[in-house]
């Protein structure tokens, strides 16, 4: 339902907000256009705005629906998400980010007004300083305006890279080198698994299994007692990075094992693996404590890396090492035969991974 203020004009409510709503009848056909929110339109531009619109003579046909940026983000985002079919709450709340940040710059201009220039004029700013966040923001709004375009709310997308934006910007690639995860050497793990067992805490334990098992932080943090199955994690496919839709199994070694005993020891009870508080340790726990014994900014996914460079030295298959850190190996008719997970055969390589971190321990 819309309030009306003057014939012509109303007030609606889209999702907590209230907007300009301009309105009017002619030849049978009803037209609608929508003036801004409220709260950053005085009532006096709403009917200097409804004037001109009523000048425009919509009865012609040529009128064509109106959505302003501010309004079409907020529409598309279930769309959006159902599309896209994110994983975690933060995915959808990075997109909210990137659409707010471009409010100051298109959130009053309908859709269909909005140009590339309008687009660079958003990002020109950040372009060169944050090209990460920057560059993700532009793929955001191609998707926005991807969604506007099918229905009929702008007749082109101002926002794609190719043949548009890419016109007046640099490559991001050009901007700024993407910088890796620093991943620690071998005998800078060696010293934190060494630190690690003299110290038990739910954060080394936790730390300890990361690092025998290879996983991602996301992954291990988040683990349960019950996807301990014998001598074996299986991880749920939710939490799977690469989106496939059955578990991750992961062989525990010796020295995943007594990451575990350490656990139960020293740790309250709680169906989490690691825990202080009953409650997740925090994301990047793990990586301060990592960064504190070893001295330098290196991060456990860094960790990844190291095994993999471990693998390549030691004469590791690259099937058996890339099925490790649970990524897609070979091409598509490879994955489609080779479906095994190679658990038993990957057992043996974990074992050997945890004598080369637990060998030669610094002080």
């Amino acid at each position: 339902m819309a309030k009306s203020v003057i014939p012509g004009l109303y007030i609606k409510v889209v999702r907590g907000r209230e907007y300009w709503i301009g309105r009017v009848q002619r030849k049978g056909k009803k037209f609608e256009r929508s003036f801004g929110r409220c709260d950053s339109v005085p009532l006096a531009r709403a009917k200097q705005l409804l004037v001109q619109w009523l000048a425009s003579e919509p009865e012609t046909g040529s009128d064509h629906p109106v959505l302003l940026f501010s309004e079409a983000w907020r529409r598309a985002i279930d769309d959006i998400a159902l599309l896209k079919q994110w994983r975690s709450p933060k995915s959808r709340s990075a997109w909210e980010r990137s659409f707010l940040d471009a409010e100051p710059a298109l959130g009053n201009k309908p859709l269909w007004d909005i140009t590339t220039a309008d687009i660079v004029a958003c990002l020109q700013s950040r372009w060169l300083s944050h090209p990460e966040s920057a560059s993700r923001c532009r793929m955001r709004l191609e998707a926005l305006f991807a969604w506007a375009l099918t229905r009929g709310y702008c007749e082109s997308n101002p926002a794609v890279w190719r043949g548009g934006v890419d016109q007046f910007l640099p490559p991001k690639a050009k901007v700024r080198r993407v910088k890796h995860h620093e991943a620690p050497s071998l005998p800078e793990l060696q010293k934190v698994v060494a630190y690690c067992r003299r110290h038990p805490s739910p954060v080394s334990n936790a730390i300890l299994f990361g690092i025998a098992t290879v996983g991602r932080v996301s992954e291990w943090l988040m683990a349960e007692e019950s996807e301990i199955q014998g001598d074996t994690w299986v991880m749920p496919a939710a939490r799977r990075k690469d989106g496939r839709d059955y578990p991750h199994r992961v062989p525990l070694s010796s020295l995943a094992s007594e990451s575990l005993a350490n656990r139960r020891r020293v740790a309250s009870e709680s169906h989490l693996l690691f825990t202080a508080t009953g409650k997740p340790l925090a994301i990047d726990s793990p990586r301060m404590k990592l960064r504190m014994i070893v001295g330098r900014d290196v991060t456990m996914h860094g960790v990844r890396s190291t095994f993999r460079d471990w693998c390549a030295l030691t004469g590791v298959p690259d099937v058996l090492a890339e099925k490790s850190l649970s990524h897609r190996w070979g091409n598509e008719v490879t994955e489609a035969y080779l479906r095994s997970d190679l658990l038993e055969q990957r057992r043996p390589v974990l074992e050997a991974w945890a004598a080369a971190v637990t060998a030669a321990q610094a002080p």
